[in-house]
């Protein structure tokens, strides 16, 4: 279904529930050539472009090693691509990152994990940019935000983008539909850290506004 530079990636970021390895024969074509062999890898819901990049290569090792005997033994059979099913999976850009809080929080939660760790995806913060390396998208309900079920932060009155809770161990984020719940995060010029540890030297209050660079 992915073809090209980014498939690992764009199949978290567009929410696929499954991926997988296809061995295939070469043409001139980008992943267009005839399919020998493939096996599917299912996409847990906390996958990262990292951990599913290590799920296909052990994948793909054991895939190969079963085709090359096959192959050799005459007993694949190769099978054209269906055209209508595939589309182009584009090069990672580093402005792929950064987070439009418009976006719903589930949405922003496949591209922070799709874009980790490179580029990885960011925001707007007191001047700097602030990574975020691990969150969670939440209902606008869960937060006490969201009273009315289907209403969007727009219609609350509350402009995505904003601080809704902090606690001590993550802070929320109010995105277009849902609440981004923000657990681990890297600041300009320093190092990752779990936001318990960034809440020490950072002091975040409801109304703060993210995505101002």
């Amino acid at each position: 279904k992915y073809r090209g530079a980014g498939p690992i990636q764009w199949a978290i970021i567009d929410g696929e529930e499954k991926t997988g390895v296809t061995i295939m024969q070469m043409d001139k074509g980008i992943d267009t050539g005839d399919m020998l062999l493939k096996t599917e890898v299912a996409i847990d819901p906390r996958e990262t472009g990292d951990s599913l990049h290590d799920k296909l290569a052990a994948a793909g090792a054991r895939l190969i090693v079963q085709a090359l005997p096959k192959i050799e033994r005459g007993e694949l059979v190769p099978v054209k691509q269906k055209e209508e099913d595939s589309c182009y999976a584009k090069m990672l850009h580093k402005s792929m990152g950064q987070i439009d809080w418009k976006q719903s929080a589930k949405k922003l939660d496949c591209l922070i994990r799709g874009l980790l760790s490179w580029p990885g995806a960011y925001t707007g913060f007191r001047g700097k940019n602030l990574k975020i390396w691990e969150a969670e998208a939440v209902p606008a309900e869960a937060v006490g935000m969201d009273p009315a079920a289907g209403m969007t932060a727009e219609q609350t009155g509350i402009v995505p983008g904003t601080v809704v809770r902090v606690e001590k161990e993550a802070f929320y984020v109010a995105a277009g539909e849902g609440v981004l719940k923000i657990l681990a995060v890297q600041p300009e010029g320093k190092k990752r850290m779990a936001v318990k540890d960034f809440l020490l030297g950072y002091q975040i209050k409801n109304g703060e506004q993210f995505g101002i660079g």
